[in-house]
This record gives C-alpha cells, sequence and structure tokens, in this order.
C-alpha cells in the first residue's frame, strides 16, 4: 500500500501503465523479470557515475534534445511546468525556455484560477520566477496572491494548503518551495509538514491513523526538499530534516531500483544542501542509470525511464515511450539547483537540440457553438500573419501578426461553425502547427431538461415519459400480473 493514494513515479508509473493494457497474471511475471533486469542495469551505471563525472553535460544535452523533439499539443498544465523547470535546471537554449513559460503564463492566465490545483499554481510560480519574470503578475494575473489564498482555507487546517486528497504531502511541499522562492513563505506551513512526520522519518497525509503501508517515494523526497529549503528561511527544521534524511539514506542503499528515477532526482539537492554528498552521488546516479544512451529507436535516446531494451520495445509498440514530464524531473537531478535561488542562465555549447517549431495552444479543448477561444502560437518569426482554420470548414476562422517576441495570440470565433471535434491549423510563412478543438453544442439536451419551480431547480424525482403503445402494453402486463395472483391465492386457499 501506497501512503495517500499517491502513485511511485519512474518505474512504477511506467509499469502500472503497462500492466493496464495486459491480463493480471502476464503483469505480474512481467513486472517481476522488468525490475530484475533494471536493478541490474542501474548497478552496473551507479557504480560508474558519481554525482560530478566526465559526461554529464552530454547526458543533459541528450535529454533536452529528446524534450524537444516531443510535441506538447497533448501535455497538461502541470506537465508543462515540469518541462519549464527541467529545462531551466539544464539551462538549456534560450529560446526553448521562453516558448515554454510563455505557454504557461498563457494557459494560467487565460483559464479559471479557481480550477488551478496547489501543485499547478507553485510550479508555474517557480518556472517563473526562474525565468526572471513576476509571477505576481502573469499577463495581469497575480498566481502569488492565489496560492497564499489556499492556505488554511476550509478544510484545510492552520498551515495547510487546500489540495486534493492524495495529493498532500507533494502539493504541501510544492507550495512550499513557490512562496520561499518569493519571500512570502508563512512559518505555519513548515510548522504543518512537520507535523506530518513520522517516528520512522518518513512523513504521512494522516500520521494519527496513518504512518503504516510503504511510503510514497516521491512524496518524501519532496517533503525533505522543502524542508531543507524552508530552513534555509526558519532554522526550526533542522530535526525532522535529520530524521527524513536518515530514511532516505536508508533507502538509497537498498535493492537498486527501490528507489524511482522521479524520487531519486528531488533528492539530489537536498541532500547535498545537507552535506551528504554520497546520498547525493546515488541519488544521482539512479537518475543516470535510467537514460537510455543507446537505442534502434532515435526518437527515445535522452529519455529517462525506461531502463531495460524489452521494456522500451514494449514501451515503442504500446506507444507509452518515457513521459516528458519523467525525463523534465530527471534534469533536476542531472543538473541539482536550488529552485528557491536558482536564476535561468544559458549555457554554451548546445549540440543536437533542434529549433523551436510551430506550436499551437488553446486555452480550452472545448468551447460552445457562438463563443470563442484562445489561442497562443509561437515559433513563428517576426512579423508574419498567421492564418487560422478548421477542417471541414471553409474560411479562415481567425488572423493575427506575430509580434517581436515570436507569438501571437489569436482569438478562434465558432459563431458559424457546426458542433462537432476539428483539428484547428495555424500557418504562416513556411510553417504549419495543429492542435485539436471540440466544438460543442450550447442547446441543451431534452433528458437533461428538468422542471423549475419559483425559478429555482426541482429535485423531485421524476417518472419516465411513455408512449401509448408503450402504456398500454404496460397495463395490459400489470393486469395480468394481478390475475396470476389471485389464481395463485385462490388455489392455496383451497388446499387448506
Amino acid at each position: 500500500m501506497v501512503r495517500d493514494g499517491s502513485l511511485r513515479v519512474g518505474t512504477a508509473a511506467l509499469m502500472s501503465r503497462l500492466a493496464a493494457r495486459v491480463p493480471a497474471r502476464l503483469a505480474a511475471a512481467m513486472l517481476a523479470v522488468m525490475l530484475a533486469a533494471a536493478g541490474l542495469l542501474a548497478a552496473a551505471v551507479s557504480g560508474a557515475t558519481p554525482a560530478h563525472a566526465q559526461g554529464t553535460d552530454s547526458r543533459t544535452n541528450s535529454a533536452v534534445a529528446w524534450l524537444a523533439a516531443q510535441p506538447t499539443g497533448s501535455l497538461t498544465l502541470e506537465q508543462r511546468a515540469d518541462l519549464a523547470l527541467g529545462l531551466e535546471a539544464a539551462g538549456a537554449p534560450a529560446d526553448r525556455v521562453s516558448v515554454s513559460v510563455q505557454q504557461l503564463g498563457f494557459l494560467v492566465s487565460s483559464g479559471d484560477m479557481s480550477k488551478l490545483s496547489v501543485t499547478e499554481l507553485a510550479k508555474t510560480i517557480l518556472a517563473v520566477s526562474i525565468a526572471g519574470q513576476d509571477p505576481a503578475s502573469v499577463d495581469g494575473v497575480d498566481l502569488v496572491t492565489e496560492l497564499t489564498g489556499r492556505i488554511g482555507a476550509r478544510p484545510a487546517q492552520p498551515g495547510q494548503f487546500l489540495t486534493d486528497y492524495g495529493s498532500e504531502l507533494s502539493a504541501q511541499s510544492w507550495g512550499i518551495l513557490a512562496l520561499a522562492r518569493v519571500g512570502k513563505l508563512p512559518d505555519e506551513t513548515l510548522d504543518f509538514l512537520r507535523s506530518r512526520q513520522c517516528k520512522d522519518g518518513t512523513f504521512d497525509a494522516d500520521p494519527v491513523n496513518g504512518c503504516h503501508g510503504q511510503p510514497a517515494y516521491v512524496d518524501q523526497a519532496l517533503a525533505l526538499t522543502a524542508l531543507v529549503a524552508g530552513q534555509q528561511r526558519v532554522a526550526q527544521q533542522g530535526a525532522a530534516i535529520k530524521k527524513a534524511v536518515a530514511w532516505e539514506v536508508k533507502e538509497l542503499n537498498g535493492p537498486i531500483g527501490h528507489v524511482p528515477a522521479t524520487a531519486a532526482s528531488y533528492l539530489v539537492w537536498p541532500m547535498s544542501a545537507w552535506k551528504n554528498e554520497t546520498a547525493s552521488r546515488q541519488a544521482k546516479s539512479l537518475v543516470l542509470g535510467q537514460q537510455i544512451l543507446a537505442s534502434g529507436y532515435k526518437g527515445a535516446v535522452g529519455a529517462i525511464g525506461a531502463e531495460t531494451p524489452d521494456l522500451l520495445r514494449d514501451l515503442q509498440a504500446k506507444r507509452l515511450v518515457p513521459a516528458p514530464g519523467l525525463t523534465a524531473a530527471g534534469l533536476l537531478g542531472m543538473n541539482p539547483v536550488d529552485l528557491t535561488r536558482y536564476r535561468y542562465a544559458a549555457r554554451a555549447g548546445w549540440s543536437g537540440v533542434p529549433g523551436v517549431p510551430a506550436q499551437v495552444v488553446a486555452s480550452a479543448a472545448t468551447v460552445s457553438r457562438g463563443g470563442s477561444v484562445k489561442v497562443l502560437a509561437t515559433g513563428f518569426a517576426a512579423g508574419e500573419q498567421l492564418s487560422a482554420t478548421l477542417t471541414g470548414f471553409r474560411g479562415t476562422v481567425a488572423s493575427a501578426a506575430v509580434g517581436k517576441d515570436g507569438q501571437a495570440t489569436l482569438t478562434v470565433s465558432t459563431k458559424t461553425v457546426s458542433a462537432q471535434g476539428y483539428t484547428l491549423r495555424i500557418a504562416g510563412g513556411k510553417k504549419a502547427a495543429e492542435t485539436r478543438l471540440v466544438v460543442t453544442d450550447p442547446r441543451p439536451r431534452a433528458e437533461d431538461r428538468t422542471s423549475r419551480q419559483g425559478g429555482k431547480r426541482s429535485d423531485e424525482v421524476r417518472w419516465p415519459l411513455m408512449s401509448a403503445g408503450t402504456t398500454v402494453a404496460g397495463g395490459v402486463g400489470l393486469l395480468a400480473l394481478l390475475v396470476a395472483a389471485a389464481l395463485v391465492l385462490r388455489r392455496t386457499n383451497r388446499r387448506r
């Protein structure tokens, strides 16, 4: 059992996705074989790749090149934030980082702030701040005030960020890191996190009734990271950090593959900051041991999260090649930085990283017919005139010129568009990019209509309406049932 309902990220996350597509017994056998093979490979690498070994930069280049080649159209807001943080930590090319941060700001400012999770807000604040921008004014939106307002709000406890069930610890940690970054961290957020520590040094969302089962490794690593960052502000975390470090060291010295790649990525910096370089090197070695450096499938080289050739082939066949978020987190471990103090600076000497492609990001995946949706286009040349079209629909639905920053915002109107799914295409110059857009009918379905009394919705249970033929047939059937019941009772009375 994994505490807090969280899933192990890294090897376990990939395995669970594979298991969902194969029979249970076969999945269990595959899991055992793959973990054993992964352990052998990681063991070989971990002994030869200390934290500051030769060639780490080339591995970083490979990871960034892989990330740069991934389509971003289907990424969630949190995955985009992971991508930006990973690129920033790696000192990736400035145009790459700029596009990632631009897309983050667009999605956050054009959506409903109340629907953003604590983790989404926190990661966006970190990415925007590291890029040198003000997270208190992202396209006119104050992310810092929004995040601060989630502390202690009902039904959360004092110092606790209001989060969904299962993400209490990870969201608390990300919230602490983000507010520490901007100098707005209330001490009670750290107090709350420390109150969730168990006797063995781990953290549990409900330590009174919990502290049992297998801890979620990523949550533990993030909690330690948050406390170490908090120690730099308020020197009251030492005892809790010492216990957490002792537990993590024991786990890092356990069986190879015991600690997943994402958790190891988050451990590299806090272990080093706590003067435990041995544990920091072990964590970094685990990350490096899960990077694909050679493969017949060129699109996988540089990715993190597939430890064996057999697993890689299986991932390819099922189109489950490691997720960008996992490789992005790995870059935090390969190039460890203090997220609360780091300032992005591009490194020189990049090679093998493709140029920025044209990309389209819609503020919403669906829009009602007659409404409109904002679309951000990036990767086009400054001054180019862009046009937006929908597959199967004649004419242009929007147009705009690309600004000096290489981006343009278009407002796509669906006033004369039919309700269905479309491919939205933005074209300009020699480049073009596409994304999916679903247009829905704003009129309510007949079966969704409810009676209203005095302007208020009625919660009464309504019987289904029947046609005349159905009503007659139902009446005849009921009459026959009553006659049959009467005959049975009559026979019973005669036998008495």
